[in-house]
């Protein structure tokens, strides 16, 4: 018999074995049933919370998002200049990845846009993320598109180091992967060198 839990208590168990379940078996493979065995509760008690399965997935999105969101900020805000704003913002990203890879495997694969509301998520996350470092740069003549245009590539770098990395983290260290990230972004930031006379 499924133990009676305050709501609250009972929507965040939820939401820990949905984060487990949909970051394992990806979104399509994923059943609500699925997700009421691994939270030890019948699929009614599930549906007292959430919707639909759909429904379920977009908090999630929304919520883990918004998390990386604050710890990034909260971060950056300890850095005393332009380049520690880099260098604090990719660790950030990475060592939240490290300590929640279920919630980062959980919004950056394939399945999370699979549905345009998934997509419009994602593209919020990583909108806020690229004017931030749009910001930074520091390219002479480079319009305010322009610049996030590039911004919006570096993101989706920092995303592809990182999903590359958890696959395959070999000997390589936070702070080394950080280090080689941030000089590849700061000297991008910074434009093409002068030409030498």
């Amino acid at each position: 018999m499924t133990r009676r839990l305050p709501a609250a208590e009972r929507r965040s168990q939820l939401i820990g074995a949905a984060i487990s379940v949909f970051a394992e078996q990806g979104y399509g493979a994923t059943t609500m049933e699925a997700i009421a065995d691994h939270a030890g509760v019948t699929k009614p008690v599930l549906y007292q919370h959430f919707d639909s399965k759909h429904d379920l997935f977009l908090t999630l999105m929304t919520d883990i998002c918004g998390r990386i969101t604050e710890h990034v900020v909260a971060d950056v805000v300890a850095a005393t200049s332009p380049y520690e704003r880099v260098q604090f913002g990719v660790r950030s990203i990475f060592s939240y990845m490290l300590e929640r890879t279920d919630e980062f495997h959980l919004v950056f694969n394939a399945s999370s846009r699979s549905d345009p509301e998934f997509i419009a998520v994602i593209e919020r996350f990583e909108l806020l993320m690229a004017q931030a470092i749009a910001d930074l740069t520091d390219i002479p003549r480079l319009s305010p598109a322009d610049r996030l245009l590039m911004a919006r590539g570096i993101v989706a770098m920092v995303e592809a180091i990182a999903r590359f990395w958890l696959a395959d983290p070999g000997e390589s260290k936070v702070d080394t992967v950080t280090d080689y990230t941030t000089d590849l972004i700061w000297l991008g930031l910074r434009g093409r060198p002068p030409a030498r006379t």
